[in-house]
């Protein structure tokens, strides 16, 4: 018998009983530690000491795109990710993005929205397959789990597919994953690893076998 934790006081049922049912918001402390360890390791590095901009990544990616004359490189941190999820479009244009900017700083500097708040936000809105979007719903069509549930490995493919959630979804239309996106996966780990966010030991039994 598989045993489950409620989301929320008076739940009686499993929400992974109804995966594709009414869309469904997971508190943080809800979300296994190894997808936020994930998340912060391949989209902010620094997303807990910045004031919502990345300001090294900000001028390079000005500097890149005024040589080529054209939006060739990003710089968002999930603070910028969150905003543009919420209340733009994703047209990359020079007045979006200094409403972008705007929006972030209001929020970071002038509410002081809680970090935490933020993280938890954005893990239940981004898509990670055409159609699925929030962690709940991703946990339960690829791996038929509860986002608690999830191990280092099926979190570092999650974090994987952010980037290009439609093209990556094509592992799962065929139903297995390839030799070459595993070895991607080990290497997000050990980056994870490198920054301390992941032992040497688990990330060595993370790498024997592929998620399923």
């Amino acid at each position: 018998v598989r045993h489950w934790k409620p989301y929320r006081d008076g739940q009686t049922s499993p929400m992974v009983s109804a995966p594709y049912g009414p869309y469904t918001f997971v508190p943080l402390q809800h979300i296994s530690h190894w997808l936020v360890r994930a998340i912060l390791t391949t989209e902010d590095n620094s997303f807990f000491k910045h004031d919502g901009f990345n300001r090294l990544a900000f001028r390079q990616s000005v500097e890149r795109d005024l040589a080529e004359g054209d939006y060739v490189r990003g710089a968002s941190t999930i603070s910028m990710q969150l905003i543009k999820n919420l209340y733009l479009t994703r047209k990359k244009v020079m007045a979006r993005k200094i409403q972008e900017a705007l929006l972030v700083w209001l929020t970071e500097s002038v509410v002081q929205v809680p970090k935490g708040r933020m993280l938890e936000i954005y893990l239940n809105i981004i898509e990670f397959a055409p159609g699925v979007f929030g962690i709940h719903d991703a946990a339960v069509h690829y791996f038929g789990k509860r986002p608690d549930e999830l191990t280092l490995a099926e979190c570092a493919w999650l974090v994987t597919i952010v980037p290009g959630p439609k093209f990556y979804h094509k592992h799962f239309m065929r139903g297995e994953m390839s030799d070459y996106m595993f070895e991607r996966i080990k290497r997000y780990m050990a980056i994870m690893h490198k920054r301390e966010r992941v032992s040497a030991e688990e990330l060595a039994q993370a790498s024997l076998q592929m998620p399923q």
